[in-house]
């Protein structure tokens, strides 16, 4: 079977960080632990952008992110809006043509009850549908104080829509027996459409454990809490009942009142705290209690071990997961005898009275003198809590759902369903068809539209694509070295890759929409193809998105597209070229180096990074170790090597005027050669001096140098063009053509690379292409690239390369310099292969431990 799950339940301001949300996510994580071969969506509300990407951490891993899909919604559509009926109804029309649009067997929602204050539509059967629905009803509290609850008319209707979905559902759940009951009783469906799946916890995390002495220390003060503590867990709403928690409190013995604070956690209780101490002032006490607001998962987790007395006062409860949860952390767990909770705790000595405040106190002030008692309350909730198993649940579920299923398949599907092949068709027509469709204004119409076209792009059929980003070269017409990379890797994988379209994009600082690179195109293929130039590019689920180029503050100001983009199921990788800026902040301005360290920390944002060397791999992985926050989806880190075969790099192409007198000059010689921008950390200053003491000692070099003047290289460039060898025994080549630099490797008779820092070292390989030697700084990513192919020498003194340049040229008289041919290289079309199998996570692909959690995938 497949079955759709709607995540809004883990997904609502309202439910995420409530029971609710943690039902949603327990019962979904074991559905997909244990699902027996079944098909599982899960299906996503665009509303919610920062419960998106949690979602899609916390199942990293366990299911393909393909299998998470996203509807993008912008409708107006809760229903504290009093004008919110037409924007409700096409929300609900279009979220339920979006989840038959997944072709489900099953539509399971974790909880119908949304939307009252938050854009989260739920309905069921507003549209004749094959698939059955499952919903749960986790309560039908309303329904038995319909006094104190939906209060005003518009929360009133909304309620009684959510009932009637309910009620139209082919399935029921519920969390206990106690809700059934009320179900049953209540909604009026007949017993045998409702079934129990009891909540659980999930044991790795609400558990016993050993808490850091600093550690306590450093929580406890954080929270002011200074004294042993009972703890309360949960919400704020009357039937929590804490008006009679308050008064038992202050039936306590005034001695034990003073021994003790009284911790109150919750978001609710914090957001109304003054409220809650003007009660406690009336009691006669305040400063006894601290409200803590709302905390994570660690910091409740710790204070459930380290409580003296857990209370759950609550008359009703349609399970109650508080005391369960402080039952499995080993918490002394009290609670009320009303409604579900007896199913829970399952002691009738750890159960009071709610109404009864002298009752309530009894049990506390017995739990918190008698350690006996509470030793047997503790062992009585490790076992108890050990009962309730998300497992166990969710193999009940899968039971329910198969018989369900089988009865579907027997009886057969409803011949009236509607399509969902053209969905956008689809989802106007249904809308249209509606009477209250003549009410919706046009704000609900833009909604419509663009809720539509981020949901379908308009081509939804196509295969997904690999986009890859060539910001730096379209916008800023850059040629660097990191240009020519883009260049080649562009030609090949547009060209031959076979296993993903790939296709050349662009944007820009101010605009984060992507479009198509028409110009890059045509020269890729040679003639005119691009009949879309600059087309907006449409992105959908499955697609990649590689940063190729280098273009930091596009990535920097690109974070919430990447956000946007991963939440909808694009994956987004970065090239990373080098960590120079970071490494070695001497070497470059400071502006550059606070962009370069932000563009750092914004590749944190995406899946992951793909360096130029394993080099530049390490590096990434240790700055990321030392500068990022922990994440749960891991960051992966892989490399490729570049390729060297410049004809196959879109080559620009040209020689000057005087340009074949100087290679005439060059090759006459014993020319050495030099290529790279001219910065303060490619060496060139030393290599200059080094020169210079040849000349002085009566060698016959020449040196060419080939790079454009970097920040900082006034100095430099002043002294090359002013130099007496100028245009005889040095040479400076300025921003030449791909077409004239393989003419001047093929006249020169070794490549000096003296940088004290590189992602790569391109000019090695393109030397041992033209099997020219090479000499080289010792550092990592030159071993890593040149191996033992090339002559290496230390130091930053200029009589330290000349004196190795004299030795080289002693040894290559002798025959016996290190031979570049040997060198390992690859052609472009082999690094863009390897560049694949990176992106693609192939069996060959090279790569460090991703930065994260791994486990193992759901097929």
């Amino acid at each position: 079977m497949r079955i759709v799950i709607d995540m809004q339940g883990a997904q609502t301001p309202f439910s995420r960080h409530r029971g609710v949300g943690r039902y949603t996510m327990g019962l979904v994580t074991s559905l997909l632990h244990n699902h027996r071969d079944h098909e599982i969506f899960l299906a996503l509300n665009g509303a919610f952008q920062d419960a998106i990407g949690d979602i899609r951490d916390e199942f990293e891993g366990l299911l393909p992110q393909e299998k998470i899909r996203v509807w993008q919604q912008f409708y107006n559509c809760s229903a504290i809006n009093h004008d919110y009926a037409p924007a409700k109804w096409a929300a609900e029309i279009s979220r339920e043509v979006f989840l038959n649009s997944l072709n489900p067997d099953i539509i399971f929602s974790t909880n119908l009850q949304e939307g009252l204050f938050d854009p989260a539509p739920t309905s069921v059967k507003l549209l004749s549908s094959k698939a059955l629905f499952c919903t749960t009803l986790h309560d039908v509290i309303p329904m038995v104080y319909p006094q104190r609850y939906n209060t005003l008319p518009s929360i009133q209707k909304w309620y009684d829509e959510k009932i009637e979905g309910a009620r139209k559902s082919d399935i029921i759940l519920t969390v206990s027996e106690h809700s059934k009951k009320e179900i049953i009783e209540l909604v009026g469906v007949p017993s045998d459409s409702v079934a129990v799946i009891y909540n659980a916890v999930d044991h790795l995390k609400f558990r016993q454990k050993d808490i850091h002495i600093e550690e306590r220390r450093a929580l406890l003060s954080r929270l002011g809490i200074t004294k042993p503590f009972l703890l309360y867990s949960g919400g704020a709403d009357i039937h929590k009942n804490l008006n009679r928690l308050y008064q038992a409190y202050a039936r306590l013995p005034i001695e034990t009142r003073n021994d003790h604070q009284l911790v109150m956690v919750g978001k609710e209780l914090n957001s109304n705290q003054e409220m809650h101490r003007s009660i406690l002032r009336k009691l006669g006490f305040d400063s006894g209690v601290v409200f803590t607001g709302y905390l994570n998962d660690n910091d409740l987790i710790s204070l459930y071990n380290l409580c003296k007395l857990f209370v759950f006062p609550s008359i009703h409860e349609g399970f109650g997961l508080p005391p369960l949860e402080a039952m499995a952390c080993g918490a002394p767990v009290i609670a009320s005898k009303a409604a579900s909770l007896p199913e829970v705790v399952g002691l009738g000595e750890a159960l009071f009275d709610p109404y009864d405040e002298a009752d309530m106190a009894q049990k506390m002030e017995r739990a918190l003198i008698n350690s006996n008692f509470r030793e047997h309350l503790k062992q009585n909730g490790i076992a108890r809590a050990a009962s309730f198993s998300w497992d166990t649940s969710a193999s009940k579920l899968l039971d329910i759902l198969e018989s369900a299923g089988g009865t579907l398949k027997k009886n057969g599907a409803n011949s009236s369903t509607i399509s969902v092949a053209d969905p956008v068709k689809t989802t106007i027509e249904e809308i249209a068809a509606g009477s209250i469709a003549a009410q919706l204004k046009s704000s609900d119409m833009m909604a419509i539209a663009v809720s539509l076209s981020e949901t379908y792009p308009s081509k939804s059929d196509r295969p997904r694509k690999l986009f890859l980003d060539v910001s730096a070269m379209i916008q800023n017409r850059d040629h660097t070295g990191i240009q020519r990379v883009v260049r080649a890797i562009c030609y090949e994988l547009v060209r031959e890759c076979q296993e993903i379209e790939a296709e050349p994009v662009y944007t820009s600082l101010d605009d984060h929409e992507f479009y198509r690179a028409g110009v890059l195109i045509d020269k890729i293929h040679g003639y005119p193809v691009a009949t879309t130039d600059n087309a907006r590019i449409e992105f959908y689920s499955g697609d990649i998105l590689l940063y190729l180029d280098l273009h930091p503050g596009v990535a920097i100001s690109h974070i919430e597209k990447t956000r946007y983009l991963r939440n909808k199921g694009v994956t987004v990788y970065h090239v990373v070229y080098d960590l120079l800026p970071a490494r070695f902040p001497h070497f470059f301005w400071p502006e550059l180096c606070d962009e370069f360290v932000e563009w750092l920390k914004a590749l944190s944002h995406a899946n992951g990074a793909i360096c130029i060397s394993r080099a530049v791999a390490l590096e990434l992985q240790q700055w990321m170790m030392a500068n990022t926050t922990e994440r749960k989806r891991p960051f992966r880190i892989g490399w490729f090597h570049l390729g060297s075969d410049i004809e196959n790099s879109i080559p620009t192409c040209g020689i000057p005027p005087d340009g074949v007198d100087t290679i005439g000059k060059i090759s006459s010689g014993t020319s050495f050669l030099v290529v790279g921008t001219i910065e303060p950390r490619k060496g060139q200053d030393q290599i200059l001096d080094s020169f210079e003491l040849l000349w002085s000692d009566g060698v016959n070099v020449s040196l060419v140098i080939v790079g454009k003047k970097g920040w900082g290289m006034e100095n430099l460039a002043n002294r090359l063009l002013s130099h007496a060898e100028y245009g005889n025994r040095l040479h400076w080549l300025d921003r030449i053509s791909d077409e004239y630099l393989e003419k001047i490797y093929a006249s020169c008779v070794c490549l000096i690379a003296a940088s004290e820092g590189e992602g790569f070292g391109l000019p090695l390989i393109e030397a041992a292409r033209h099997k020219i030697p090479v000499i080289a700084r010792d550092i990592p990513v030159f071993r890593e690239v040149a191996g033992e192919h090339a002559y290496y020498f230390k130091g930053s003194e200029p009589h330290v390369l000349a004196d190795t340049i004299q030795r080289w040229i002693e040894l290559c008289r002798q025959g016996s310099v290190p031979q570049s041919c040997g060198m390992p290289r690859l052609t472009w079309a082999q690094s863009a292969e390897q560049l694949m199998a990176a992106i693609l996570d192939k069996p060959s692909a090279v790569s460090l431990n991703a930065i994260g959690k791994k486990r193992n995938v759901y097929k």
